[in-house]
């Protein structure tokens, strides 16, 4: 893998990493992983007390995690191969880029 391919992957997973924090998710960045997964995020929820209502008088912490792996591309091809086979626990982000390299700004997400 290139300077280049890494340092653009890196650009989309802190892409990701900002659009997960923006809707309160504590995210963590496995930076240079070669593993499974590049973000780590949990959404801390006070209690359970919320979901279950007031039938319950006991409080206890209750945790949502998400395990993601980001990839991006130009080929639409690869991008539908990348969700296709993508078959472990977790999610699969893809950032489809179109126009200009440069333009970080054109281009589409796709989730799995």
């Amino acid at each position: 893998m290139t300077f280049k391919a890494k340092a653009s992957g890196s650009h989309y997973e802190r892409v990701a990493k900002k659009m997960l924090e923006e809707e309160g998710w504590i995210v963590t960045r496995a930076g240079a992983s070669l593993g499974d997964y590049d973000l780590v995020a949990v959404w801390p929820n006070p209690s359970i007390y919320d979901y279950v209502g007031e039938g319950l008088r006991m409080e206890a912490p209750l945790f949502g995690a998400r395990l993601i792996q980001v990839k991006s591309t130009k080929d639409k091809y690869r991008k539908t191969w990348l969700l296709k086979g993508w078959d472990k626990p977790g999610e699969m982000w893809v950032y489809l880029k179109k126009g200009d390299p440069k333009d970080k700004r054109k281009g589409k997400w796709f989730f799995k």
